[in-house]
């Protein structure tokens, strides 16, 4: 799968993801493009292919996780971060497909 194709991958799960107002995957997909944006801009082109794709999902995996550690004392931010971390694992399959 191409840089293109992951992002039309993303880009459509989003919309089926407004469409049934699923706040999770919503948030979740828009801070992916966010990142892959704010990469590109800091360095054009360093989001360029479905490698480079699936490191922004893991690392914002990663940041989720490191999220949920941190509030341990807040148990309803704690389910939205599992839960945003829970989806941006199983887009990560989904782009490796």
């Amino acid at each position: 799968m191409s840089q293109a194709q992951g992002m039309v991958v993303i880009r459509n799960l989003l919309k089926q993801a407004i469409k049934s107002r699923n706040e999770i995957q919503k948030n979740s997909l828009r801070s992916v493009l966010a990142a892959v944006e704010r990469r590109n801009i800091a360095k054009p082109n360093s989001v360029s292919t479905d490698e480079d794709l699936m490191k922004v999902v893991k690392s914002l995996h990663n940041k989720r996780l490191k999220t949920m550690k941190e509030l341990e004392k807040r148990p309803d931010l704690q389910e939205i971060e599992k839960n945003e971390a829970d989806f941006l694992t199983k887009l990560h399959a989904e782009l490796e497909k």
